[in-house]
């Protein structure tokens, strides 16, 4: 038995309400949104992995009246092996970008920030004028 889906109604669906400007959002929430789509696809993947056999007997049911087989090619190979290992190493590429992107600053990235901040953005600002100081004898 085969199950079909209903097409999706994109009008009925209700977008999501609109940021505001002036909201900031952070890295590591970016980080943490995108590791979460990254598992999600990865169990996506895993299903369609472990149910690839029913996968591929639902594909014959379907496409036998088929005139010639390229539905049939095109899905299958949607769900070869190599498809699966392709989608695979993009998602590792994906996580691992999300989480360099999202790493908290090193000491010498956070060094030189405080000293770009306090020079005034260059390197070679003027220190100022000297101070005067009495010493009491």
């Amino acid at each position: 038995m085969v199950r079909t889906r209903e097409p999706a109604n994109f009008a009925e669906a209700s977008p999501s309400p609109p940021r505001a400007a002036a909201e900031p959002v952070e890295a590591a929430a970016i980080g943490e949104r995108g590791r979460q789509l990254v598992a999600r696809m990865l169990d996506e993947l895993d299903a369609t992995t472990t149910h690839a056999g029913q996968l591929e007997e639902m594909i014959e049911a379907e496409t036998t009246g088929d005139r010639d087989g390229n539905r049939r090619n095109g899905m299958l190979g949607a769900i070869s092996l190599p498809s699966r290992a392709k989608t695979l190493k993009e998602l590792v590429t994906a996580l691992k970008t999300v989480n360099e992107a999202s790493a908290p600053q090193g000491k010498k990235a956070q060094r030189d920030e405080k000293a770009k901040a306090v020079g005034g953005g260059s390197r070679f600002a003027p220190i100022g004028p000297p101070r005067l100081a009495v010493v009491k004898p």
